[in-house]
């Protein structure tokens, strides 16, 4: 069903009611001598209603994620040495009883997301002898969430 005259006759029955409406100047009431029928003559037209669009929303801000720290050859170093400390207290022993000589890339190598570290340094046992020592660790995971685990080789 066509709903467009509906729609007129609503529409222009809005503009009569509001045409009598107001102070008396909005149109006048004329009478066409041949039919005797009174028409109505508006001063002025309605206005329209406008329609206007919807706001633009403005656009938003988006931010890939961040990636998860990596390793370096300096964290995974500071790894190790965590991880020994960790170790030797657990079994019972001095962690300080070990000094590791100060990082170097020497003593790091990468392999895929993989790191191998070796400590260098002296260890001084409960005797008090002092021998030189290397301690290696595997390195994997993330700075966050580290897997550290003794290197034996291979």
């Amino acid at each position: 069903m066509d709903k467009r005259p509906l729609l007129v006759t609503s529409a222009l029955a809005l503009v009569i009611a509001l045409a009598g409406c107001g102070n008396g100047t909005a149109g006048s009431v004329s009478t066409d001598a041949a039919t005797s029928t009174p028409s109505m003559t508006p001063s002025a037209t309605a206005p329209a209603p406008s329609v206007s669009p919807e706001p633009t929303p403005a656009p938003t801000e988006t931010t890939a994620p961040t990636p998860a720290a990596t390793w370096t050859g300096e964290t995974a170093y500071d790894a190790c040495i965590a991880f020994h400390r960790k170790k030797t207290e657990a079994a019972g022993f001095d962690p300080d009883a070990s000094t590791w000589n100060d990082y170097s890339p020497e003593v790091v190598r990468q392999n895929g997301d993989q790191w191998t570290v070796d400590l260098i340094g002296t260890v001084t046992a409960d005797n008090g002898t002092t021998n030189e020592g290397v301690f290696s660790c595997a390195v994997a995971g993330t700075p966050a969430s580290p897997r550290v685990t003794e290197f034996t080789g291979g």
